[in-house]
């Protein structure tokens, strides 16, 4: 029986060296990740000024669809989507102010809050003409985000 004790320490031994081996795999693998995780993130002001281009663009569909007729059905929906689509912007702008410390956001911010106030106003009930006007105000403050986006990367593009 003691003869046998040495050979099972050996095997406890190797296993112990495989476990180590493997830990160490994943270890470096979860690093790995993390790593391409951060390089792989798209700045804010990149993300921000796509996401407020594609939601001014679907203003003005959706003001273009306002004389549709089979839109009344329709447009209360439209209108959430819309409104969902500024509350992300928001919290965009708002996670950039707060969470990173992006102080030049603070105008963005307060243009897309503007917006989603403006959305959220929106009664469908009282006819296409004040939607038409609610939809355009807030157009109006998206492109003032959009419009301090594109100075504040103006001037990284300058700096670099």
């Amino acid at each position: 029986m003691l003869y046998n004790l040495n050979a099972l320490s050996q095997e406890t031994f190797n296993l112990i060296i495989e476990y180590i081996f493997y830990g160490a795999i994943f270890i470096v693998g979860l690093i790995v990740l993390i790593l391409m995780k951060r390089r792989s993130r798209r700045p804010a002001m990149l993300f921000a000024r796509e996401e407020t281009e594609r939601t001014v663009r679907r203003i003005d569909e959706l003001i273009a669809s306002l004389e549709d007729e089979k839109n009344d059905y329709v447009l209360p929906a439209k209108i959430l989507r819309l409104s969902g689509e500024i509350g992300d912007l928001v919290l965009l702008a708002d996670r950039e102010v707060t969470q990173n410390g992006n102080i030049a956001f603070d105008g963005v911010l307060s243009a897309y809050k503007s917006a989603a106030d403006q959305v959220a106003a929106i009664d469908a009930i009282w006819g296409r003409a004040r939607v038409a006007t609610e939809l355009t105000a807030a157009k109006e403050q998206l492109l003032n985000g959009l419009k301090i986006i594109e100075q504040l990367t103006a001037g990284k593009k300058e700096k670099v």
